[in-house]
């Protein structure tokens, strides 16, 4: 399988979201690249 590697701004930028958000969008990454790798 493949390991999702995120850059530290990418990191930083999550903190501008509340915290439900953040965990709503990073469960979301790997299921979008499922489906558009690129």
């Amino acid at each position: 399988m493949y390991e999702i590697e995120y850059k530290l701004q990418a990191i930083e930028d999550l903190k501008y979201f509340k915290k439900h958000e953040q965990q709503k969008i990073l469960d979301e990454i790997p299921v979008q690249l499922r489906y558009e790798p690129t």
